[in-house]
């Protein structure tokens, strides 16, 4: 009666099959779910390198010309007086550390895109950047520093100089393109409307995604922007000051000549937002894995408690051959975690070839690191709950009374 596993579970091929289909499936599922799971994590970084909780964003309108209290712009009165103007308003606000100004894709969690090439004098290849203009203060309220230790206030004086900043891309999709480093320092030339410019290139400095799950594709360019071409403004209030900030303002700090503020919220409000739908998502992910591993546990439960109660005389038969509980416990064991390895084997060349069109129709790297957290990952955390599956039943089959069991044959 001591036959060895592998015959055994041979003997039982037809009922082993089902449970090895079944666990081929679930093993490709959980794969795929933590292999999604561990792209998001891995590329989920702030989308600026400082603390925004005391950042505020607000964008700038203008009254319509029908509108009481329009005043009609001349060679004295224009927009870019009364942009000052509520500049300054702002500015006077004792809650205020620094304010500065830009357009829709100043700041990060605003999916605008301005996408420029830039390029060395006779160089033929091009980096690609998303273009944000900006006043020199802004880069002061967003903590941008630079690669080689420059701070804000030495960035944003270069900025003022009419230089542009510009930082690496993430991804390296282009080995022959330029780098952010070759331009350092040097004349580029940057196309605008089809239209080559010529710009210095002050630093290499940190990068702004567009949001904490988009890796930066490309480089960042931060470009200097005069009073009359924008329309977001952006403040850092003294920390912790938020509330005190927005709940100073009166009607007419936010108004001046024909424009006023509209849309003011903290850039960590703007953030979530933004990124609620992503929030969802990962939720949504996080449920599907949770009920397929509980799924999985019931069916072991039940799928081994039928066969123990079949197995009743053959246990007993190896508790009077001298078995002990432990042999007992390690032979159903082993039994499920070889159905889980032959259902692993069989899996892996699906999970590879799977994950690696994901990244096309997904638009997320799946790097190899990827694909081997989340075989080894699914793979030990249905072997707990294989055994943990198992665990009731092979208790319950241990401590049978060899006598009780047999007295029947």
């Amino acid at each position: 009666m001591k036959r060895k596993l592998l015959k055994q579970m041979l003997n039982e091929w037809r009922s082993n099959v089902w449970i090895v289909l079944e666990l081929v499936i679930v093993v490709l599922v959980l794969q795929l779910i933590f292999a999604i799971l561990y792209c998001i994590f891995e590329m989920r970084r702030p989308a600026l390198d400082t603390d925004i909780s005391d950042i505020y964003v607000a964008e700038v309108s203008t009254l319509d010309k029908d509108c009481e209290g329009y005043v009609p712009y001349d060679s004295v009165h224009s927009y870019a007086t009364d942009f000052e103007m509520l500049v300054t308003k702002l500015r006077s606000n004792p809650n205020v550390e620094k304010i500065g100004y830009g357009t829709g894709n100043t700041a990060p969690y605003h999916y605008s895109f301005q996408g420029m090439t830039i390029s060395l004098p006779g160089d033929s290849s091009e980096f690609l950047v998303n273009k944000r203009s900006m006043s020199p203060e802004m880069l002061e309220v967003f903590g941008i520093r630079g690669v080689r230790g420059e701070t804000p206030a030495q960035l944003a004086e270069m900025m003022r100089k009419g230089y542009i900043l510009l930082s690496e891309a993430e991804e390296d999709f282009d080995p022959e393109a330029p780098k952010a480093a070759d331009m350092a320092g040097r004349d580029v030339e940057m196309k605008e409307e089809g239209e080559p410019k010529t710009y210095h290139v002050g630093a290499v400095v940190q990068g702004m995604r567009r949001n904490d799950y988009e890796p930066a594709y490309y480089g960042t360019c931060y470009a200097p922007l005069s009073p009359d071409e924008a329309w977001t403004i952006a403040v850092r209030v003294k920390p912790g000051m938020g509330h005190r900030f927005v709940e100073s303002l009166t009607v007419a700090d936010q108004q001046a000549g024909n424009l006023y503020l509209t849309n003011l919220t903290s850039l960590a409000d703007q953030r979530d937002t933004s990124q609620m739908q992503m929030r969802q998502t990962i939720s949504g992910i996080t449920v599907c894995a949770l009920f397929v591993l509980v799924m999985i546990f019931l069916g072991f439960l039940g799928t081994f408690w039928f066969r123990t109660q079949q197995r009743v005389p053959e246990i007993a038969i190896r508790k009077v051959n001298g078995a002990s509980n432990r042999d007992i416990y390690m032979r159903f064991f082993a039994e499920g975690l070889v159905l889980l390895g032959i259902a692993a084997v069989l899996t892996l060349p699906l999970t590879v070839w799977i994950v690696m069109n994901l990244s096309d129709i997904l638009q997320m790297p799946f790097p190899t690191s990827t694909i081997v957290v989340a075989v080894v990952f699914a793979i030990v955390l249905l072997a707990l709950l294989i055994v943990a599956g198992i665990y009731a039943p092979a208790r319950k089959a241990a401590a049978v009374n060899a006598a009780e069991a047999l007295k029947d044959m």
